[in-house]
């Protein structure tokens, strides 16, 4: 058996450490041996099969206690820790690997399995939000509050948002927003994250009203419904704008004009699924990999965004 065959451990799960010099609880679950038991027939041996009922090894920082003992131990699928009292805030990491004997004595050891412990509360500046920052009415939008750990559980979040808008649903750190087609209200999208140390200060992004200055006649869109490719095509001929759409836009006598656009394409839950930048005035997309369904596309050129609605049948 080679190194790369030994399982990594599953997950690690722990609470941020409100007070260095205590104990804190870590645990790696399900255990390797629950995931691969041995075989009914065979009591556990080392001598024709690979039985994960070999310790963990656990590591911490320098100068951290696991186990009352040294920042590294040999032990099963969960330890307590300790942070030195007076550990700055911040956040730091604790890994676990899975191991199996050599029958000659030692082991083979897994890839780590790290977890990023938080010493106090986050700062303000360990938290972003990420998310649209334009936004058009009659539309649902999805904002994700980020932080080092990741979201674990216990910890909560206070969103503030532009008034009118409709909170359509919060998963963890995540939260979905219905802008109604009358909206008129935009700005800052803020959250505060609290780990169970203590509330960050509000933080966030602010958002925008998309634009509306193209029309979808400036661009054709085909095949719509799409069934594999997709092409937007800047349309020349029926251009209805009267200035170029961007300042890379390059014009020359008796030629049409070509311009430099973007396209996005959407899922329903605002999931950017695919992008592609234009050549020739041209943006092709390739939607084999996409479920069936209703994708919205992003058409940027400048400080312009056009919206528009295509089915996917693949």
């Amino acid at each position: 058996m080679t190194t790369s065959r030994v399982p990594i451990p599953s997950p690690i799960s722990g609470p941020a450490m409100c007070s260095p010099g205590q104990s804190y609880t870590y645990t790696t679950s399900p255990t390797l041996a629950s995931i691969f038991p041995p075989p009914p027939s065979s009591p556990p041996t080392e001598g024709g099969y690979c039985y994960y009922h070999y310790p963990y090894e656990w590591t911490a920082p320098a100068g951290w206690s696991i186990n009352g003992g040294g920042n590294t131990a040999f032990t099963n699928e969960t330890v307590s820790i300790v942070a030195p009292a007076g550990t700055p805030q911040g956040s730091y990491n604790i890994s676990v690997q899975g191991s199996i004997s050599k029958p000659g004595g030692g082991f083979w050891y897994s890839t780590k399995r790290n977890f990023s412990v938080q010493i106090g509360s986050f700062s303000q500046y360990q938290v972003s939000v990420s998310g649209p920052g334009m936004v058009c009415n009659g539309n649902s939008y999805t904002y994700t509050a980020n932080v080092p750990t990741g979201h674990q559980n216990g910890y909560s979040y206070n969103w503030t948002y532009p008034s009118g808008w409709t909170v359509q649903n919060t998963s963890n750190n995540t939260i979905t927003f219905y802008l109604p087609s009358y909206n008129n209200s935009y700005g800052p999208v803020r959250v505060s994250v609290n780990n169970g140390c203590g509330a960050t200060h509000l933080t966030g992004i602010t958002v925008q009203p998309c634009s509306y200055t193209m029309s979808s006649g400036d661009f054709k869109i085909y095949p719509n419904p799409s069934s594999g490719d997709l092409f937007v095509e800047y349309d020349v001929e029926k251009n209805q704008l009267g200035e170029p759409l961007d300042g890379e836009s390059q014009t020359q006598k008796n030629k049409p004009a070509i311009i430099i656009f973007k396209v996005d394409i959407f899922d329903r839950t605002e999931k950017l699924v695919g992008t592609g930048k234009s050549a020739e005035n041209k943006v092709y997309l390739d939607t084999k990999g996409l479920q069936p369904g209703t994708y919205f596309l992003h058409i940027y050129s400048g400080d312009h965004v056009l919206r528009e609605q295509i089915i996917i049948e693949n």
